[in-house]
């Protein structure tokens, strides 16, 4: 399930330039580097994606040396039109800054550290973290107490958005375990 968000974000990030797309060359795969049959996993991916509605629909495009080496529209642009995708169709894409962030550090890294690094080697307060845990006592009732973490978090988490709180939930007591949105 992750590897498919990541490969959709990085589908919808890499489709944002096509309004610039008519003004670059194309290629085939190989002459930019590419493989050929890679791209027809993803061609794959994407058709059985869509068609299994997991994903309405993408539009992929990969440039690399200022050439387009794969374009192509997948599935609906709008379901309840049936409208097809197309490589023209714009389309509203948000929050973008995980995505963007996650290419950007990608792009920079240039060895200066690894996926699997921990944060705390730059960020020395991120050591030796705590997680809150959930326990019910002998009445039944539940409460939350910190543990320290299992393990460090890592670059990877950090480009994963696996090394915090999920979206939508509140800050609470540390005594009060009850399920909350933010609205609430």
């Amino acid at each position: 399930m992750k590897r498919r968000a990541l490969l959709t974000c990085l589908a919808c990030l890499l489709a944002a330039p096509l309004a610039k797309a008519a003004d670059l060359p194309t290629a085939a795969p190989e002459e930019v580097g590419l493989s050929s049959r890679r791209l027809d996993r993803m061609t794959r991916f994407f058709e059985a994606d869509t068609a299994s509605k997991h994903l309405p629909g993408a539009v992929v495009m990969i440039a690399r040396d200022g050439r387009v080496a794969y374009q192509k529209a997948f599935g609906m642009r709008d379901l309840a039109s049936g409208s097809p995708m197309t490589l023209d169709s714009i389309f509203r894409i948000y929050p973008m800054t995980k995505p963007i962030t996650g290419v950007a550090v990608l792009m920079l890294e240039e060895g200066r550290f690894s996926l699997p690094d921990p944060v705390s080697l730059y960020l020395p307060a991120l050591k030796n973290m705590r997680v809150q845990t959930e326990k019910v006592d002998a009445s039944g009732r539940r409460t939350a107490t910190t543990v320290p973490a299992d393990r460090e978090i890592t670059i990877q988490d950090l480009l994963r958005h696996t090394s915090a709180s999920p979206k939508g939930v509140a800050i609470r007591p540390r005594n009060d375990c009850t399920p909350r949105t933010a609205s609430a």
